[in-house]
């Protein structure tokens, strides 16, 4: 039976991970993470708390996710505490990442908090005891794949259907002050900071800060078949590729607007059937 969890939103992920280590699930050191996902979710974070503090239990590693990291700096810290030493990206399109490349981390002051990402070696110090690297390879269904850890099979259901104007856009309800500064303040912070992609919106006498990232095209329309292809011909390459999990998670990104939110159950259903014709999951929660 493969643990497998289901996550709400992605750098929930890392207290996954971290429970699985407890619980002997995967060893805490020299995996590998097929990352299955529309996004790379390789930014480093902003820590106000030490990785080196972190205390060894699940709790506290899924109360440092929610507490300290976003939907896409999550996998760097995982890095930086040894996790994984192999990343395979696997993402519908262009690639990003024409060849394989090293992922170092380390930490400024070897603190723990500020972390800094650099495929440079020299940078990150050939010798330096706080740097930890992961080699990575973006891929796609058309590519073979061969892992030499356990594998963390991680899905993010916005590989199969991925709605970035949403996820890519925020509103936030301000006081009727704040609003008003923000629009007759040619020199407020917001408006310095984020020029036309900030709106001012009023609606049944709320005030609201909206926020659009730039050129993102509307997605297109749901095609059930298109994305039933896409979850099938995943399946297919799982098969190809002979990957046999350690461990699964499935993150639903509803709530960040990735996953269409009309649809995000269908897909979600689809995969998991996908992933049950192939191996004996057994669903988990974090206790």
């Amino acid at each position: 039976m493969i643990p497998t969890f289901i996550v709400e939103e992605h750098h929930e992920a890392f207290g996954v991970w971290f429970f699985a280590v407890a619980r002997q699930i995967i060893a805490a050191r020299q995996n590998t993470l097929l990352h299955v996902d529309d996004h790379s979710d390789l930014s480093a974070p902003r820590l106000t708390a030490s990785l080196k503090e972190l205390e060894a239990s699940p709790r506290a590693a899924a109360a440092f996710a929610r507490q300290q990291l976003g939907i896409g700096d999550f996998i760097v810290p995982a890095v930086y505490l040894g996790l994984f030493k192999e990343i395979f990206w696997l993402k519908q399109g262009r690639k990003y990442l024409a060849q394989e490349q090293f992922v170092n981390v380390f930490s400024q002051n070897a603190d723990g908090r500020t972390l800094i990402v650099t495929d440079n070696f020299m940078i990150a110090g050939m010798f330096n005891p706080d740097r930890h690297a992961a080699v990575m390879r973006q891929v796609d269904c058309a590519d073979a794949i061969a892992p030499t850890g356990a594998v963390v099979l991680d899905i993010d259901l916005d590989y199969f259907g991925c709605d970035s104007l949403t996820g890519e856009a925020w509103r936030v309800e301000v006081s009727e002050a704040e609003y008003c500064a923000a629009r007759d303040d040619p020199y407020h912070r917001l408006r310095l900071k984020f020029g036309g992609k900030l709106h001012l919106a009023t609606a049944a006498g709320k005030f609201y800060f909206e926020y659009e990232s730039g050129l993102i095209q509307d997605p297109a329309a749901f095609d059930r078949d298109k994305i039933g292809a896409r979850i099938d011909q995943f399946g297919a390459w799982l098969d190809t590729n002979h990957i046999q999990p350690a461990l699964i998670d499935v993150c639903r990104s509803r709530f960040s607007g990735y996953t269409p939110t009309a649809h995000w159950q269908w897909i979600e259903e689809r995969v998991l059937d996908g992933l049950r014709q192939r191996y004996a999951l057994a669903a988990q929660e974090i206790e």
